[in-house]
């Protein structure tokens, strides 16, 4: 899984890196291979004014499924970055939840052509 981080307005040092990682190794290694990168953006959209102003959003590319997408915000950047892992996690799983009945009807459908 290949995992780029950018922060736009936030000042992003290694515990701050370290911790997206750490979050999403723990969201998404259950899914293996079938996660191709991970692109996190964290943004600061207020800048000094404070308040409920930071972003994260996290777009996963899935093998087979395509894009997932999740973001959320909150003032704490951890807290936002710890929420948006957990969503993600979840957000992955339907996902290829889904593809994987959609794919189990289309054979179910080709099989029963043949007959």
């Amino acid at each position: 899984m290949l995992l780029d981080v950018h922060g736009q307005g936030l000042s992003l040092d290694e515990a701050v890196r370290k911790r997206v990682e750490r979050r999403l190794m723990f969201a998404l290694g259950r899914f293996g291979d079938r996660i191709g990168w991970v692109t996190v953006h964290l943004i600061d959209m207020n800048g000094p004014r404070g308040g409920v102003d930071k972003l994260c959003r996290v777009v996963v590319e899935v093998r087979g499924c395509g894009r997932t997408v999740v973001e959320n915000a909150d003032s704490d950047l951890i807290a936002v970055i710890d929420r948006v892992a957990d969503r993600v996690g979840e957000a992955v799983h339907r996902n290829l939840d889904r593809a994987r009945r959609h794919s189990g009807l289309r054979d179910r459908r080709a099989l029963a052509g043949r007959n």
